[in-house]
């Protein structure tokens, strides 16, 4: 058995391979291939008019959860606040301000010069947390934030992408500097994460998002959010918003937007 933690962050330049090996061990060495993620990828097979653009895909795809979507109705926690206009970007000052307002918020960013200009905005004793820390510096930090959340302790923390796997925090609200879809569900997983509180994720386009220090891949996956698709909103359960979207987004060729722009 092969166990895929975190499929989404399969590296679309490597895409194709790696779904042709997994396609080999299971066709012909009898491998069962397990992809768990709270974002699952389109890894179905597409065909385009333009060949280059045609993925071939994992065969015989199934759950392994008998009612998923009982499961989707129980787990969603989480009520999400979309900008009006998704063209409009905000400025740090103004940000920090309403995160400000929050005695316990998280604010993530997409990258290490945004988080540490967003940190240096807001009140004394936010917390920090980026890359550029050593390992037990972040290691300590997050288990600060750990024991301050579960005191009930106000704690407001500016991150970059780094919490948004393999990170149990709970916090009420969550920001999200605009980013794929796949991150800003992954943020929502970082707010009212044990269902003890009401959540709320807002996602906001920061003042450096078209900044050219923003990687491609971050870039592209924005550039689909804001052409989110009105209908998705409506949509009666979040199983139908997640195969909606994945239909939506894998018809425009998201992995290979993103793999070209690299």
């Amino acid at each position: 058995m092969v166990i895929l933690d975190e499929a989404q962050l399969l590296p679309p330049e490597f895409l194709q391979p790696i779904l042709d090996v997994l396609n080999l061990l299971t066709k012909h060495y009898g491998v069962t291939v397990v992809i768990s993620t709270a974002t699952q990828p389109a890894l179905a097979s597409r065909e385009y008019f333009d060949a280059r653009q045609s993925l071939r895909g994992l065969g015989n795809v199934r759950e392994i959860i008998a009612d998923p979507d009982a499961l989707y109705e129980a787990l969603e926690r989480v009520k999400v606040r979309l900008p009006t206009d998704w063209q409009q970007s905000i400025e740090w000052p103004q940000l920090a301000e309403e995160l400000s307002a929050h005695d316990s918020v998280l604010a993530i960013v997409n990258t290490r010069k945004d988080a540490r200009a967003l940190w240096e905005a807001m009140p004394h004793g936010t917390l920090h947390l980026s890359a550029l820390m050593c390992g037990a510096h972040r290691s300590q930090v997050i288990q600060d934030i750990k024991v301050r959340l579960k005191a009930g302790i106000p704690t407001r923390v500016v991150s970059t992408q780094l919490v948004e796997a393999g990170v149990d925090v709970d916090f009420p609200n969550v920001y999200r500097a605009l980013a794929g879809l796949d991150s800003l569900a992954q943020a929502a997983g970082r707010c009212n994460r044990e269902g003890k509180l009401e959540g709320w994720l807002g996602a906001a386009g920061s003042e450096a998002d078209m900044c050219s220090a923003i990687c491609s891949s971050v870039r592209a996956g924005a550039s689909w959010a804001r052409a989110l698709p009105p209908r998705w909103p409506s949509a009666s359960t979040n199983t139908d918003r997640a195969r909606s979207l994945m239909d939506w987004i894998s018809m425009r060729g998201l992995w290979y937007v993103v793999a070209k722009r690299s």
